[in-house]
């Protein structure tokens, strides 16, 4: 059996009080002076897998992401990539996130080659890795364009092809449609299921939306009230290609949303 392409082992991560001075954190945990944001915290992820990670608000979903990019150390447990420690970010994850943090003197195809600069990349070969992503998210009217004369849901697209450009083995995506109206995420959803069957890339993504996460994932991680946890793994049952339309549709796809949402509730959610 082929080994996962993340492992999350047994996590724990406390962030320290504002005002309170810097403590060593003992083996059990708890410590004066720091609140726990994750408490073993455990998820295994297949190369090329779609995983929603769904909880309450405050439970940790967005540190276990960016304990997973790198970017927050964790304070004991395990993850790897690859078989390999996590211990900063790199090159085989790439990071979405809800804000679309665009520079704004920048053009669509400026802001798509960012990251390709960054890595040496010459003009000529960024160009044409930008106009490949940027044709990927439906964008090729607007290379020009800068990010103030673009909807949001084409700002979060930009986005998207920059994260892509880079060509990450794992796209880590913190509530990328969460700013937009209801119809945009959506049309939104559809485009990044497209383009997730055109890369197919391991996909980590983090939503408050149940229906959402049915309909992109192969599999959902839901996690407890604070501290967080990874209380249960949910399989999505439909097959892919997917529409949303006959998707919700289905007598199964109310059942998984009822059973999701009672997991939610506080009474459900609440740690021992």
């Amino acid at each position: 059996m082929a080994r996962p392409k993340i492992e999350i082992a047994h996590v724990d991560k406390f962030y320290r009080k504002t005002g309170t001075p810097p403590k060593r954190l003992s083996r059990r945990g708890r410590t004066h002076g720091t609140v726990q944001a994750l408490r073993d915290a455990s998820l295994t992820v297949a190369e090329g897998e779609f995983v929603s990670l769904i909880g309450p608000s405050g439970c940790g979903k967005t540190t276990l992401l960016k304990v997973l990019d790198g970017l927050v150390p964790y304070d004991s447990g395990e993850v790897r990539v690859s078989g390999k420690p996590v211990t900063g970010p790199g090159r085989d994850r790439a990071f979405v996130f809800q804000q679309f943090g665009l520079f704004p003197w920048r053009t669509v195809t400026g802001n798509v080659t960012l990251p390709l600069e960054a890595a040496g990349k010459s003009r000529a070969e960024r160009e044409e890795i930008a106009w490949k992503y940027i044709r990927m998210v439906g964008l090729e009217g607007f290379a020009n364009h800068h990010p103030h004369e673009l909807s949001g849901g084409m700002q979060q697209r930009v986005g998207i092809a920059r994260a892509l450009a880079v060509d990450p083995e794992i796209l880590l995506m913190d509530e990328p449609f969460g700013a937009l109206d209801a119809q945009t995420r959506e049309l939104m959803q559809i485009e990044l299921l497209g383009i997730w069957e055109k890369t197919r890339k391991t996909v980590v993504f983090v939503t408050h939306s149940v229906d959402e996460a049915i309909f992109l994932s192969g599999r959902i991680a839901v996690m407890s009230a604070h501290p967080g946890t990874v209380s249960e793994v949910i399989d999505v049952p439909f097959p892919y290609p997917r529409t949303e339309g006959d998707l919700k549709r289905d007598p199964l796809f109310a059942d998984m949303r009822h059973d999701i949402w009672n997991k939610l509730l506080p009474h459900k959610t609440a740690t021992v």
